[in-house]
């Protein structure tokens, strides 16, 4: 994950731990992977009962009938990817991953088993075993697009940005209305400072699917090209979208910075951290205004709040020697608000960087 100068956010959809596992893409089990010839009827039906109840959310009652099928069948290979998956949903992972190889060692082809336990593994941030196992099913499902796609996220989470680009358009070309492979391309190209191609990326999203979050993404692309009216208009209408996303907010301040509405860039930080109370790069922004305005103990105090709140890595960004804040905030050197406000915040610190969040 990267951070921050001031500092718009180019941000991922979704929760997940970092492949994401849109509702379209899940493997649905149902009675279609109890195909399995050679297994006793009993065993069946006990399949079918653990199926019922997984899909009830009775997951330890799903547990238990899955065991009796396989007590009395032990190679139903089925069961034990659908009690790993199971055990995954309790977030026992590493009952999860047995019940996974076990699949896989009954049935090497079971691309169900290959997938789930790839999920697995990027929770985990065993990312080179989850590319290993995207890499099996498209060598078994060549048109798998969706492994295309999780694989593509597991290439950019290492830095890959051109192999990412790669599965993300493999992806595309065989889901061309998969709004997340535009989205995370976009993100690829933008990070590798295509940002035309990105913009053209983050606009066949928004003509899918017209969410706060494409908007968003457009926005930054376009302040980066210096279509500063064009990012401006993304960020109200991400805003307008979904007035709970939180980055939004904190984008449309640095632009109202660049152009002199400090009170304005002020009221849009604070609406940033109202909503989120940890958001890192809000209070340094902040903090960096109230500094630039003469409130050097407020931008001090949003400061070490950002370091209080902040990730390892978030904090080694912000006490690194050249950044302004750390200089006033901890070596408490002489300032003058008259020297810095004559140069505006894009001169004094520099080109913004972008954080990925996840």
């Amino acid at each position: 994950m990267k951070l921050f100068n001031m500092i718009t956010a180019l941000v991922f959809v979704g929760g997940l731990s970092i492949v994401p596992c849109p509702a379209e893409a899940r493997i649905k089990f149902g009675y279609t992977i109890n195909k399995q010839v050679g297994i006793n009827h009993l065993a069946r039906k006990f399949f079918n009962s653990g199926y019922e109840k997984f899909r009830e959310k009775n997951y330890e009652g799903a547990i238990a009938d899955l065991g009796k099928a396989i007590k009395i069948n032990p190679n139903f290979a089925a069961a034990y990817v659908l009690r790993g998956l199971t055990y995954y949903k309790l977030n026992d992972y590493q009952q999860a991953v047995v019940n996974y190889n076990k699949s896989i060692e009954i049935n090497a082809s079971n691309v169900y088993a290959y997938y789930y336990r790839a999920m697995v593994r990027t929770d985990l941030k065993e990312y080179q075993g989850s590319k290993l196992d995207y890499e099996k099913i498209v060598e078994l499902n060549p048109k798998s697009w969706i492994a295309y796609f999780s694989r593509g996220a597991i290439k950019y989470n290492a830095e890959d940005y051109q192999g990412a680009i790669i599965d993300f358009t493999k992806a595309i070309e065989m889901n061309p209305r998969h709004e997340r492979a535009y989205l995370f391309r976009g993100i690829s190209k933008s990070t590798l400072e295509d940002y035309e191609g990105a913009i053209i990326d983050f606009t066949r999203a928004i003509e899918i699917n017209p969410r706060a979050i494409f908007y968003m993404n457009r926005g930054i692309s376009k302040e980066k090209i210096l279509d500063l009216n064009g990012a401006s208009r993304d960020y109200e209408k991400s805003i307008a979208i979904n007035p709970q996303l939180s980055e939004p907010y904190m984008n449309r301040g640095v632009l109202k910075v660049r152009s002199g509405d400090w009170h304005g860039a002020y009221a849009d930080f604070d609406k940033a951290i109202k909503i989120d109370p940890r958001f890192v790069m809000a209070y340094a922004n902040r903090g960096l205004l109230r500094v630039e305005t003469g409130d050097v103990i407020g931008g001090c105090k949003d400061y070490n709040h950002a370091i209080l709140v902040g990730d390892k890595k978030q904090v080694k960004w912000l006490k690194r020697e050249e950044y302004r804040l750390s200089e006033i905030c901890t070596k408490k050197i002489s300032y003058s608000v008259g020297l810095l406000a004559h140069q505006s915040f894009q001169e004094q610190y520099g080109l913004k960087l972008i954080l990925y969040k996840f």
